[in-house]
C-alpha cells in the first residue's frame, strides 16, 4: 500500500478491504448500480456490516480516481459543503485485463424535501467564499507547505497581491483531460542562451519550472481562454469550416469584452450539474444533507459554476435565489453565462458528436 495525494493506494481490491476492514472481511453482495456513462459503479455490501460503494474502469485509468479523490479532498477541506468519505484508490490484476478502482462510503440518497435547495445553495456560496490559497502554497511566495501560515483572503496573497487561477493538479472533466495548470515555457524560448529543448525522458505532468516561475495563471480570462476554451475549439477543430474557425479566433481575441475577472477566486465544483449533487438520508432518517460528487475542480470565477447549473435543466429557482441573498453575482452575469457553458457544450461536442455543433455555433454568433 502506498499513499497518492493523502488517499491510501493498494494493488488489489482484495489487499484493500483486508488492510481496512481485517483479515476476515468478505464481500457477501455485490449489486450493480446505474448513473454515470465513464466508470462501472458497485454497491458492496461485506460480512462486516458495512457498506461501500466502488468505482472501477480499466487498469490505465487509474489517474481519473486519484483525480477525483483530490477534488473531494479540496471541497473536504473548506469544510462548507459534505463529500463522499473516500476509503482508497486502487488497482487489481483481477479479470483478467485488470482495473482500477475507487472505495468511498456508501451513502443512501432521497428525494430533496423543504429547504434542502435553500440549504445547498448557502452551502455552496461559502464553498466559492472559502480561501484558495492553500491550494497555491507550494508556488507563491517561495512558501512550502507547512511554512508559515497564508493569511490570504481568497488566494490573494496579503503580500504580493496576486491571485491564481487552475489547480495544483491536472484533472478530468467527464473523460476528457482538463488542464489546470500553464503549459511550460519550452527551454528554447528561455533568455538563459541554452537551448535544452531536445531533452527527453520527462515523465508526464513533470514541470520544466524554476523556482521564480509561477505555473498558474494570474488572470482569470488568460486562464479561461487557454486552458478551457482554446483547449476544447483545438480538440473539435475538424468540426468546423474555415469561416466558422475564423469566428471562434474573433472570439477567443475578445474575452476581455465579454467575461470579467472576479472579485476573488472561488474552488469551484467544475461539473455542477444535477446528476452531480446528491440528497443523503442521514440517521433515522430524519434530516437532508446535500452531497457533492464527482468534482473536476479547479480555482475560477464562481460564475462558471453557477452557469453550469443552469445548462442541463437547471436547478429550482428557490436554489438561485438563496444563493444570491448569501453571496451576490456581479451585474451582468446573465449575459455571460452563456460563454461559460460554451466549454461544457465543446466537451460535449468532443465526446459525444455533432448533436452538440449547433448549440456551439449558437453561442459563438451569440458573442459577435
Amino acid at each position: 500500500m502506498k499513499t497518492t495525494e493523502n488517499v491510501p493506494h493498494y494493488q488489489s481490491l482484495a489487499s484493500a478491504l483486508v488492510d481496512i476492514f481485517g483479515k476476515k472481511v468478505a464481500i457477501t453482495n455485490t449489486d450493480r448500480v446505474s448513473g454515470g456513462d465513464i466508470n462501472k459503479a458497485y454497491a458492496l455490501t461485506l460480512n462486516t456490516g458495512d457498506k461501500i460503494f466502488m468505482k472501477a474502469n480499466a487498469k490505465d485509468c487509474a489517474s481519473f480516481f486519484t483525480a477525483e479523490a483530490a477534488g473531494l479532498n479540496a471541497i473536504k477541506s473548506t469544510k462548507t459543503i459534505e463529500t463522499p468519505e473516500i476509503i482508497c484508490t486502487g488497482t487489481d490484476d483481477g479479470e483478467e485485463v485488470g482495473y482500477s478502482f475507487l472505495l468511498l462510503r456508501y451513502l443512501k440518497s432521497r428525494e430533496p424535501e423543504e429547504k434542502f435547495w435553500e440549504t445547498f445553495a448557502e452551502q455552496l456560496a461559502n464553498l466559492h467564499k472559502a480561501d484558495t490559497s492553500r491550494f497555491f502554497e507550494e508556488n507563491s511566495s517561495g512558501k512550502s507547505k507547512g511554512g508559515e501560515e497564508v493569511t490570504a483572503e481568497g488566494s490573494d496573497n496579503s503580500k504580493t497581491g496576486h491571485k491564481f487561477y487552475g489547480f495544483p493538479k491536472d484533472n478530468f472533466i467527464g473523460r476528457t483531460p482538463q488542464q489546470n495548470r500553464m503549459e511550460p515555457a519550452a527551454e528554447s524560448d528561455k533568455t538563459t542562451g541554452t537551448d535544452n529543448s531536445t531533452e527527453t525522458g520527462k515523465e508526464a505532468g513533470s514541470s520544466t519550472f524554476n523556482k521564480t516561475e509561477q505555473p498558474f495563471f494570474s488572470s482569470w480570462i488568460d486562464f479561461f481562454r487557454q486552458n478551457r476554451l482554446e483547449v476544447q475549439f483545438k480538440k473539435a477543430e475538424k468540426n468546423f469550416s474555415e469561416g466558422e474557425l475564423k469566428k471562434i479566433t474573433k472570439l477567443l481575441d475578445s474575452l476581455e469584452k465579454i467575461i470579467v475577472e472576479p472579485e476573488k477566486p472561488s474552488l469551484l465544483h467544475g461539473d455542477l450539474w444535477r446528476g452531480n449533487l446528491m440528497c443523503t438520508e442521514q440517521k433515522g432518517g430524519k434530516s437532508q444533507t446535500p452531497v457533492l460528487i464527482d468534482p473536476a475542480v479547479y480555482v475560477g470565477n464562481r460564475e462558471a459554476d453557477i452557469a453550469m447549473t443552469e445548462l442541463f435543466g437547471g436547478f429550482p429557482e428557490e436554489f438561485y435565489q438563496a444563493y444570491r441573498a448569501s453571496f451576490h453575482l456581479e451585474p451582468g452575469y446573465e449575459e455571460r453565462r452563456d460563454l461559460y457553458n460554451l466549454y461544457h457544450l465543446l466537451n460535449h461536442l468532443n465526446l459525444f458528436g455533432q448533436s452538440y455543433l449547433e448549440p456551439v455555433l449558437s453561442i459563438v454568433d451569440e458573442y459577435l
